[in-house]
C-alpha cells in the first residue's frame, strides 16, 4: 500500500469526509483531502528523508506515559543515549530502527507535535 502524507504528516486512518468516517479511503479520496502519495520519503538526491524530533516535545506529548517509556529506556540501557542526544534523528541507525517499529499513530504524534525546529 502506498503511503500518503499532507504537509509532512503521514496519513493515519480513518479519513473524515464531512460527516462520514472512511476507514479504507481510496486514492482519489485521499488526494481530494489534500494528501499526496509517497512510497518512501525521499530528498532530491534520492536519499531517504531525515526527520528530527525534539526530546522535550516528546516528553510533553507522552504526558503521563513518559514515566513508562523512561523505564523502558532505562531497562534497555538506552536512557543515557537519550539524555546525551540533542535531538532524535532518523539518520541515526539506532533511532531509525526504533522509528520503523512505531505504529502509524505514534509516528503521527511525532510528526504533528515533536518536530525539532533547531539549527542544523
Amino acid at each position: 500500500m502506498k503511503k500518503y502524507e499532507k504537509d509532512g504528516i503521514p496519513f493515519v486512518p480513518p479519513l473524515h469526509v464531512g460527516d462520514h468516517v472512511v476507514y479504507n479511503p481510496t486514492h482519489e479520496m485521499l488526494v481530494a483531502a489534500g494528501y499526496s502519495p509517497s512510497e518512501e520519503p525521499q530528498t532530491a538526491g534520492g536519499q531517504p528523508k531525515v526527520y528530527r524530533f525534539d526530546k522535550y516535545k516528546i516528553v510533553v506529548a507522552l504526558g503521563d506515559q513518559w514515566e513508562q517509556r523512561k523505564e523502558q529506556l532505562i531497562a534497555a540501557g538506552l536512557y543515557d543515549m537519550f539524555i546525551a542526544a540533542p535531538y532524535l534523528s532518523t539518520a541515526d541507525p539506532f533511532f531509525q530502527n526504533v522509528y520503523d517499529g512505531l505504529t502509524p499513530e505514534e509516528k503521527s504524534i511525532l510528526h504533528r507535535h515533536c518536530r525539532y525546529m533547531g539549527g542544523a
